[in-house]
């Protein structure tokens, strides 16, 4: 074990839980009306030009920044190796995303969600150093 000890590792499994629950669940449109809700509550605040699919786009990249963090806290292994692992796995959950339950794949959900995910490894690193 890393730094943290178990409560990391709890922390660890809670947030692979959650993702399955979000990515996997029945409910394919978790994310999508998140993004809508969030949309109608900070349109008057945000400029004109964003629309619910920005922020979906932003939702997946916040989704994943804990699962970067939590990967770079309970692994022994070199930033790159980590955030490379991290990007491996997103796309074989959007692989399996659309080929277990048949919804189409999205080069833009796997690009925010490794953002998001390598910017967990980076404020891992830090923290760590």
């Amino acid at each position: 074990m890393r730094r943290g000890g178990g409560l990391v590792w709890l922390a660890a499994a809670i947030c692979l839980a959650v993702l399955g629950w979000i990515l996997f669940g029945e409910d394919e449109r978790f994310l999508r009306r998140a993004a809508v809700d969030v949309y109608t509550t900070l349109k008057d605040a945000m400029p004109g030009a964003l629309r619910p699919v920005h922020y979906e786009i932003v939702l997946h990249a916040l989704l994943f920044v804990p699962l970067g963090w939590l990967a770079m806290r309970t692994t022994g292994r070199p930033a790159a190796w980590v955030a490379c692992g991290c990007v491996w796995l997103i796309v074989m959950i959007e692989l399996a995303q659309t080929g277990l339950l048949d919804r189409e794949g999205s080069a833009v959900d796997i690009i925010a969600s490794s953002l998001g995910a390598i910017v967990g490894v980076l404020l891992g690193r830090r923290r760590s150093t």
